[in-house]
């Protein structure tokens, strides 16, 4: 691109890339050949002439100054120190249009040689076109002051319309210069920013950890970091859609063969977009799984003109969740049959008549815990398989917070927590008391781990706007922000319980959310991190089919949620 403007430029021949030497001899090179030109005519048509002193003088200072091109080391003077050339070339014209006079009038137009080199040069931005005028004017007026016939105002007159000439041409040629300048600054401008953002998008294209490519609507690349592309389908990928339907071994995330149709690129094509939709490709044991995302392109008038794909390789992602669903899926099998002994053993104890109520309590409160865990043990079986089923009832909070506070006692008191209860003497509320009573066990439980010696687990009952709410408050130590936004997240265990060494596996608080948004209540947590922990749960006191019809705003009091529920 570079090349074609300074071929198409006027400013070619003073390109500041060329030796400045090379430069004047390409601007004289013209007056040259030119001159050359009339005195080969001359010898034919008008061989007097050549007789002529001035004729030959004149020649004599045109090879001079073609010399003088070649020989002076322009490049050590200053630029404008090369404008005496055309300047001087004023000289030998106007010795050989008076030499030619009248015989040969056309030498006069040989003005316009230099006149043009001054006016292209860039040199002389504003006074070129003028001082071509004057030097033109010198030659047209020399003769007619040398000339023994008086000076008259018709023959000053007479010879004016050659330096008018001369300065309309000039000008005119002086600001079309100036206006290539100006486009060809712009152009340049322009190509240096799509350059610059060229290899911007490259450089941002190779330090990403995903595929790029960018087809047009035949399949052929545009854009693409061929590096990270190669994992995916090597080089064919690089020729387009019809490549890509050659590539063996890819399948849907289930295993399935891919028809040419279905596969990545096809489907983008076909203006389908989508995102994190997986696939694998290769052969075991090197298969891999990508998640692909594809968007279509459109032109000012809506029509398609391609798209864009992007391959992330998740392969130790899959792997990862994998592994987790197979190692929940196994411990629970394996805890399925202690329990079931348990439960046994301990309804068998219950049927002994002679048991103490102390022992009989003690055995109903390893019962209820067995049901419990057993319940725990079901809903990781059941995990991703939709919510667990309810059995919803007026039951009484209250009783609930009573037998897990009493649970929970020992617990307590081996880590010198004291637990204190506020509630009022009955709070009903429309739930299943099994799953409720997993919640605040739960929660009490956590509350306890989480908390320093010697301090108060704080648990509130109240009646709150048409819903039950409870608040169990401990002074541990608490959780950042970024920690509280993802408690109930499967799995995720926050970065302090991390560092100590309470154990816990971070499913609690994600199965508490599903048992508490199945009764259509809301469990919040706020945290300060070396302060406590607050966790709210409100369920809603009346059943769903008791909500009013119509008209009438829900009576359950949701209280503010932000994104920490995610």
């Amino acid at each position: 691109m570079d090349s074609t403007l300074r071929f198409l430029s006027i400013r070619a021949l003073h390109d500041s890339e060329l030796p400045a030497r090379r430069r004047a001899l390409l601007n004289q090179l013209p007056l040259s050949i030119t001159t050359a030109l009339v005195y080969a005519g001359s010898a034919v048509f008008h061989t007097p002439l050549l007789a002529n002193p001035l004729v030959w003088w004149a020649a004599g200072l045109f090879v001079l100054l073609l010399l003088a091109c070649v020989v002076v080391p322009w490049e050590r003077l200053p630029a404008r120190a090369v404008l005496v050339l055309p300047v001087l070339d004023f000289v030998p014209i106007g010795l050989l249009r008076e030499g030619m006079y009248p015989e040969v009038t056309g030498t006069v137009m040989m003005l316009l040689f230099p006149v043009l080199w001054l006016v292209t040069s860039g040199l002389v931005p504003y006074g070129a076109a003028l001082l071509g005028a004057a030097m033109t004017l010198v030659v047209v007026w020399v003769p007619v002051f040398a000339s023994p016939v008086p000076v008259t105002g018709d023959a000053l007159t007479g010879a004016l319309p050659v330096p008018l000439l001369v300065l309309a041409i000039g000008a005119t040629v002086q600001e079309i210069t100036h206006q290539l300048r100006v486009k060809e600054t712009q152009l340049r401008e322009a190509l240096a920013t799509t350059a610059h953002r060229k290899r911007l998008l490259y450089t941002v294209l190779d330090s990403i950890n995903s595929r790029v490519l960018a087809v047009d609507t035949d399949g052929r690349p545009l854009v693409t970091n061929y590096g990270m592309l190669a994992d995916y389908a090597g080089q064919r990928v690089a020729h387009g859609a019809a490549a890509e339907a050659s590539l063996p071994g890819m399948y849907t995330e289930s295993g399935r063969p891919l028809t040419s149709a279905q596969r990545p690129i096809a489907r983008a094509l076909a203006g389908e977009s989508f995102t994190d939709h997986l696939v694998r490709y290769g052969e075991a044991p090197t298969q891999r799984v990508l998640s692909v995302s594809a968007r279509t392109m459109h032109n000012d008038e809506h029509q398609p003109e391609g798209a864009v794909l992007s391959f992330h390789d998740v392969t130790e992602l899959v792997n990862a969740l994998n592994a987790q669903e197979e190692f929940v899926t196994g411990v629970s099998h394996e805890l399925r049959t202690p329990l079931t002994s348990i439960r046994g053993y301990t309804e068998l104890l219950t049927m002994d008549e002679t048991l103490s109520e102390t022992t009989r309590s003690g055995l109903g409160v390893i019962e209820r815990n067995t049901e419990q865990l057993q319940n725990l043990v079901d809903d990781l079986l059941g995990a991703g398989n939709g919510a667990a089923t309810l059995h919803p009832a007026p039951t009484d909070l209250v009783a609930l917070l009573t037998e897990a506070t009493a649970a929970a006692a020992p617990r307590a008191a081996s880590g010198a927590v004291t637990l204190q209860t506020q509630a009022p003497q009955t709070l009903i509320a429309h739930c299943d008391p099994v799953r409720i009573g997993q919640v605040l066990d739960n929660l009490l439980s956590n509350a306890i781990k989480y908390s320093r010696p010697h301090s108060t687990v704080h648990v509130l009952a109240t009646h709150h706007q048409g819903s039950a709410r409870v608040e169990v408050i401990d002074h541990g130590i608490g959780m950042g922000p970024e920690d509280t936004g993802r408690i109930f997240e499967r799995f995720y265990r926050s970065a302090t319980a991390r560092m100590s060494t309470i154990p816990g596996l971070g499913i609690g608080l994600a199965l508490c959310r599903e048992i508490i948004e199945q009764h259509g209540g809301t469990i919040t947590c706020r945290s300060v991190l070396g302060e406590g922990t607050t966790m709210t749960i409100t369920v809603p006191i009346n059943p769903p089919s008791a909500t009013p019809a119509s008209g009438g705003a829900s009576t359950t009091d949701h209280d503010p949620a932000p994104n920490i529920l995610v």
